[in-house]
């Protein structure tokens, strides 16, 4: 059996107290588990698109369709998601990784990252996606510097059936991507 190679963290924890020591820890820990990637999308006061790059979403339940998605509180998006009580996630592809990125980046308009659309029932989404759900806010529980917002399901629209994109170690990539690598 090979024997990994476990990368130091960013800093040396003994030089912080014991809660940020563990934050780093796990943090880096976290790098290792495989997530897909979305886009929280929604609008603000003005109408312009806000959103953000999210991996921790997740379904709940099926009757009623709950899904959950976690924000940082902090986050411009997270106050207009709760303020419109309605957002859109949208599941990005392999090819979609540029606008991972531009949405990750704090501050800055939204609007010309990519092409997106308001649809029928009035909710941004994004023109290119793996598949988008339209959620209804439920409930937003705060945990830490994060809010758990459940949503209920309102309508799903499928893309194109392609790959995903995917997190890994710091890392965005397509599936076929890392099958090759190893």
């Amino acid at each position: 059996m090979a024997q990994s190679v476990v990368k130091a963290p960013l800093q040396d924890p003994s030089n912080m107290d014991a809660e940020r020591a563990i934050g780093l820890e796990m943090r880096y820990a976290l790098r290792r588990y495989v997530t897909g990637v979305t886009v929280v999308t929604t609008l603000d006061e003005h109408g312009s698109l806000v959103g953000l790059t999210a991996n921790s979403f997740t379904s709940v339940s099926l009757e009623p369709p709950l899904v959950l998605v976690c924000l940082g509180l902090k986050s411009r998006s997270y106050a207009h998601c709760v303020r419109q009580g309605r957002y859109t996630i949208n599941v990005l592809t392999d090819e979609q990784g540029e606008i991972a990125q531009q949405f990750a980046t704090r501050g800055g308009t939204r609007d010309d990252v990519c092409h997106w659309r308001l649809n029928e029932r009035g909710y941004p989404v994004l023109t290119a996606s793996l598949a988008h759900f339209e959620c209804a806010l439920v409930n937003s529980v705060v945990a830490g510097d994060h809010a758990i917002l459940i949503g209920e399901v309102e309508a799903i629209s499928l893309g194109e059936d392609t790959r995903p994109l995917v997190f890994h170690d710091g890392q965005l990539f397509g599936l076929a991507a890392s099958a090759s690598a190893h």
